[in-house]
């Protein structure tokens, strides 16, 4: 888990590029604002792409040294900086990143009782 988190925040910060999924096209704000910001996620329903996947796994301290290190990243980031593009919301602003990483960090915590 903390090593797909890692993943996922090098995603935000374009280092972990990922193809972009389905044909949501317009929709894709759309779709971003309701999973960031309105409906609750679903239990174990959600699949993710290989790419936030692919980061093996050490030993537990290093691994969240390393996705401690990876949330300064995202702060030092500046808002008019390019931002990686999420497999299925697209292109999002600094502080939709934020709060996506947030909830996204925030729900596996929780999975795991932490």
């Amino acid at each position: 888990m903390v090593c797909h988190c890692y993943d996922a925040v090098r995603t935000a910060v374009g280092q972990n590029p990922a193809p972009l999924l389905g044909k949501f096209g317009p929709l894709r704000p759309l779709l971003a604002w309701l999973m960031i910001d309105v409906l609750p996620w679903p239990k174990g329903k959600a699949k993710t792409v290989r790419q936030m996947l692919s980061t093996k796994e050490g030993d537990l301290a290093g691994d969240v040294q390393r996705l401690q290190r990876s949330f300064g990243q995202v702060i030092d980031r500046g808002a008019q900086e390019s931002w990686g593009v999420h497999p299925l919301f697209g292109p999002l602003s600094r502080a939709q990143w934020g709060r996506l990483i947030w909830r996204h960090v925030d729900y596996h915590l929780k999975q795991f009782g932490v």
